[in-house]
């Protein structure tokens, strides 16, 4: 085993990234140094500044553990590495290094190989007849299950809950992903290889003639794309995927855009979930205060609300929070099939289970992130939404 100090160094930037929360650790090179930032909580955070000599060597130990080229250093590259931490739970590093002015940056973003759960409760879906609901969904035969949001929302680790949840050994299931974001027993996985011709319409063409009940494509990004899916949906088939999309009107917007007619929207999508994050308040330094009046009108929180802002203490690094949970929306679309075009987005309005106003007021009722959030990161349309 390699015991250098640049092996050592790696490793404890990893390992402390792990300790600490963080999604992803950014090596930065700057005019005299290069500098390690995590980002946890979706904020970014400085942790230390290097000498300028150590970044080639660094990058060299990445590049070898991930099986890029040594000699390229004018090009994007992406690759993935195996990470034992502790030799006790393995993650699964992706590594992007692209090319900037003083030098190569590096992004690792850690993927925990067991990173679902169980249950939809474990991701922070707290509300029981929402769960019930999706499961409901999730249970049909065929059609089209869409789960949108911005980059970074955790779509993927929702979905892949999901499918460990139908994964009872009495359903095939076949993902297509571009890469692979979490390996599943029991699951065939298609990592789709566009420079080797294996993009994500032939793999799924390929994916077809191997009869699977389940279907997860990674992402509609295409016209193409989003004709097999919904081709796959008609077929006795029930297919996962993701849109970048603001909401669950959106998702059905985005498909438009791609050249899907309404009938087929109507015929195939059977729920649309769509999610962000947000930063969780740590339960043992959160502070309660009182809302002010004008905050109890424009959040309808009553007048005896009471709600709680960010405190600091060791558990939380001083941060005031522990980790982050979904804010979402959720709407079972069956028999849209029926709707008149013109009236189909009025429909989707009014199936929504619960808006993203109901999903951030219960989580700001129930202490669990506060009103400075909801004001500064945009939640505070949710409740206009």
């Amino acid at each position: 085993m390699d015991d250098s100090p640049i092996v050592r160094l790696l490793d404890d930037l990893v390992r402390a990234a792990i300790n600490r929360g963080a999604s992803d650790v950014h090596l930065e090179p700057l005019e005299m140094n290069w500098r390690v930032r995590f980002r946890i909580d979706g904020k970014l955070v400085i942790v230390r500044e290097f000498a300028k000599e150590l970044l080639p060597p660094v990058l060299a130990r990445l590049k070898i553990v991930s099986q890029l080229p040594l000699d390229e250093h004018q090009k994007p590259v992406e690759g993935k590495w195996l990470f034992w931490a502790d030799c006790q739970e393995a993650y699964d590093i992706r590594i992007s290094i692209i090319p900037f002015l003083y030098g190569e940056g590096v992004v690792l973003r850690i993927l925990r190989l067991l990173g679902t759960q169980p249950n939809l409760h474990g991701l922070g879906f707290c509300d029981d007849s929402v769960c019930q609901s999706i499961c409901r969904v999730i249970g049909e035969r065929s059609g089209l299950f869409l789960v949108v949001g911005p980059t970074g929302c955790g779509k993927s680790t929702t979905i892949y809950t999901l499918l460990q949840m139908l994964n009872d050994g009495s359903r095939k299931i076949i993902t297509v992903e571009d890469p692979v974001e979490y390996t599943a027993k029991g699951i065939c996985q298609v990592n789709v290889a566009a420079k080797q011709g294996l993009s994500f319409a032939s793999a799924l063409r390929a994916v077809l003639r191997q009869a699977p009940n389940v279907l997860f494509i990674g992402e509609i990004r295409d016209q193409e794309t989003a004709a097999i899916a919904m081709q796959a949906a008609l077929t006795g088939h029930f297919v996962f995927s993701t849109l970048h999309a603001d909401g669950v009107a959106g998702a059905v917007s985005r498909l438009e855009n791609l050249q899907v007619s309404e009938h087929l929207i109507g015929t195939t999508l059977r729920g649309v979930l769509a999610q962000r994050l947000i930063r969780r308040l740590c339960p043992t330094c959160r502070r309660k205060c009182n809302p002010s009046p004008e905050i109890i009108v424009r959040f309808a929180l009553g007048e005896t609300a009471s709600i709680f802002q960010a405190g600091a203490c060791e558990k939380c690094h001083q941060s005031g929070y522990d980790g982050r949970m979904v804010h979402y929306e959720w709407a079972p679309l069956n028999g849209l099939g029926g709707v008149k075009i013109e009236r189909l987005q009025d429909h989707i309005n009014c199936c929504r289970m619960v808006t993203f106003a109901d999903s951030a007021r219960q989580l700001l009722l129930g202490g669990q992130f506060s009103i400075d959030d909801a004001l500064c990161s945009g939640l505070l349309d949710s409740f206009l939404y």
